[in-house]
């Protein structure tokens, strides 16, 4: 792997295309590299795949590559450097072509992209969207009980008492009117309405 700073591939060999589109965004910012990878080519033995463990492409070659590049954990397969250019930010992305074993990334890679984040507090809506932000302020279909609750208590521990959600009840009717949601598996515990809370 390069030292941090050495670039592997000068802006001379980038595509016509791609060149442009990086001279037309803003030169200096926040940008960020997402990626995924088909992990099945990777655990596969040798012949329909690499036969290694999936996570050491994930922790011993892309992490590194990219906190050396100055990105760092924004969330999961997504690294965010906070001030750099486009150019950086592409070419640490296409140097990921050049981590060893040579042609792993080439032949496991799923998605590849980089980004431009302009104001990560409007766009990140993460905490909006948990249960008890702006567009989940309480169920809108049944949950698990445990996990409803817990997540209940957290949001109710760190919010002022004005902001806190109610309790909620657990599903009622006879356990044979019980319809599990979608893509739930068929267990014991899924078909007791008595796990689940609206």
């Amino acid at each position: 792997m390069a030292a941090a700073g050495v670039l592997l591939m000068p802006l001379g060999h980038v595509p016509v295309l791609a060149l442009q589109q990086l001279q037309a965004l803003p030169q200096l910012g926040p940008y960020g590299i997402a990626y995924d990878v088909f992990t099945n080519p990777i655990k596969l033995l040798p012949g329909l795949g690499w036969g290694a463990f999936t996570g050491t492409i994930y922790s011993d070659r892309i992490i590194p590559h990219l906190n050396n590049r100055g990105f760092f954990e924004n969330q999961y397969s997504d690294r965010l450097n906070p001030h750099t250019t486009p150019q950086h930010a592409y070419l640490a992305m296409v140097e990921l072509r050049a981590l060893t074993p040579l042609s792993k990334i080439a032949t496991t890679l799923k998605a590849l992209k980089m980004y431009y984040l302009p104001n990560e507090n409007i766009m990140d809506q993460t905490e909006e969207l948990k249960l008890g932000g702006y567009f989940s302020r309480g169920l809108e279909g049944i949950a698990p009980a445990q996990l409803a609750n817990s997540l209940r208590h957290v949001y109710n521990y760190t919010h002022p008492v004005q902001q806190h959600l109610p309790p909620f009840v657990t599903v009622p009717g006879p356990p044979a009117l019980f319809i599990r949601p979608v893509h739930t598996r068929n267990t014991p515990a899924a078909n007791n309405h008595a796990n689940w809370v609206m």
